[in-house]
């Protein structure tokens, strides 16, 4: 098993690399050869953060003989400030309110079956 975070993400794999690997894997769903299931996530009320809902993610997927999962964890909170378009935005912590998200809150995690 392989724990990939964003920060290793970041040192070995290119943007071009990426669009490369995401277009081979969308010709894979039509063909059959790879499957997917959508993010899900689920939330439940914050028992740290007033007015703030916890967050966990996840998301999986099949190709070339990988299986891979995204998971995160967060707290969501909805300002009562309005924006000057519109309705409240919704924001995203990992640690506390305001504090910047943290990559290791997000690890890939891939397993290799042939």
């Amino acid at each position: 098993m392989l724990f990939i975070h964003n920060d290793v993400v970041d040192q070995v794999l290119t943007m071009e690399d990426a669009i490369g690997c995401l277009e081979r894997a969308f010709r894979q769903l039509v063909e059959g050869t790879a499957t997917h299931r959508p993010r899900c996530d689920m939330y439940a009320p914050s028992k740290t953060v007033d007015d703030g809902y916890y967050r966990w993610g996840t998301m999986e997927g099949y190709n070339d003989g990988i299986f891979a999962i995204r998971m995160k964890s967060d707290v969501m909170t909805w300002p009562q400030t309005r924006t000057a378009t519109g309705p409240r935005k919704n924001t995203a912590s990992s640690r506390a309110p305001g504090a910047a998200l943290s990559c290791s809150s997000a690890p890939i995690t891939a397993n290799r079956w042939r």
